[in-house]
């Protein structure tokens, strides 16, 4: 009943102020909380003006800091479940390899062959045990189509799907102009969903360091195979050819990109792979994307064959590859 009469007194000097106050600022969320918080509790020959001070004081003062913390957390909240870029996404439809493994019983690949990613990845959950920790789920699937194999009506020669969970850290410990910016941890699953003959499949623990400087950006990415029992282990001689971790790195040169991943050349003779990516604006939301490939592990089927592609198509623009 107070606060109810109290708001009834304060209504005249509200309204007289309310074209002077809209005409001069708009108030933020915060200050507009401050402002009803010490309404309440506020004398009764309090004027608006005063309470306006106050606001202005508290946030001057700390307050603000308060008010940007639930800025951020709103924020936070508000990119959870929200899809996000995590692999690059491209499709190309232009492509010449030579190696690779059938697919099929009786069926040569041919030489031209298209090639698609999709990657996405969702934070689930931030702040993770009151850290500056978040956990995200993410997905990456890779196919190889034979979209101009007419005789055997354009199959998808291989498709891989790869989910994966992690925690992330965000991180700013500098080193002059270079940069560690991010850890992840994560448990991540690979398969071909494909049946006896040519099922692939393997699960992984991984630790992910991402570093930058300037325009050049690199992830640091080793790997260790979670063990399976034999009669269940369709590839057991998999890090024979993959290794046990994972080189990327990136250049940007105005609009220009260009990326490099390596793998296993450190670990094994002549059973690595390295992978060169290039592209340039099309649109705003496309690249061209020019794509070299050679060596073991483009794709699962493939992981012991030596493979060599060149691709051209386009890729969404990430901001990143």
């Amino acid at each position: 009943m107070r606060v109810l009469l109290l708001c009834l007194a304060l209504l005249p000097a509200l309204a007289a102020a309310a074209g002077e106050l809209s005409s001069e600022r708009v108030y933020s969320r915060a200050e507009q909380d401050c402002l009803l918080e010490r309404l309440r509790s506020a004398a009764p020959e309090t004027t608006v003006a005063q309470l306006q001070a106050q606001c202005q004081s508290a946030s001057a003062s700390g307050s603000a800091a308060e008010a940007m913390r639930d800025y951020q957390q709103r924020e936070r909240d508000s990119e959870r479940f929200l899809i996000q870029p995590h692999q690059a996404t491209y499709i190309l439809p232009v492509g010449i390899q030579r190696g690779g493994s059938p697919g099929f019983d009786d069926q040569s690949p041919k030489d031209q062959e298209a090639k698609y990613q999709i990657s996405f990845k969702s934070k689930l959950e931030d702040d993770l045990l009151g850290r500056d920790i978040d956990i995200y789920f993410a997905y990456t699937q890779t196919s190889f189509w034979q979209v101009y194999d007419n005789d055997y009506s354009n199959p998808f020669r291989e498709n891989d799907y790869s989910p994966e969970l992690f925690l992330e850290m965000p991180l700013d410990w500098r080193w002059g102009d270079a940069r560690f910016i991010a850890w992840r941890f994560g448990a991540q699953h690979e398969s071909n969903g494909r049946g006896p003959g040519y099922s692939r499949s393997w699960n992984r623990l991984y630790s992910e360091f991402l570093f930058e400087h300037g325009n050049a950006w690199l992830s640091v990415r080793p790997w260790w195979r979670l063990p399976e029992d034999g009669e269940d282990d369709d590839n057991p001689d998999i890090t024979t050819y993959l290794g046990h971790g994972e080189l990327r790195g990136g250049y940007r040169w105005q609009d220009h990109r260009l990326t490099l991943m390596t793998r296993n050349y450190w670990e094994s003779d002549g059973k690595g792979a390295v992978q060169l990516d290039y592209s340039y604006p099309l649109t705003r939301y496309f690249r061209w994307h020019v794509q070299l490939f050679n060596g073991h592990g483009e794709s699962l089927l493939d992981y012991d064959e030596n493979v060599s592609r060149f691709s051209i198509g386009v890729m969404l623009e990430d901001g990143i590859h």
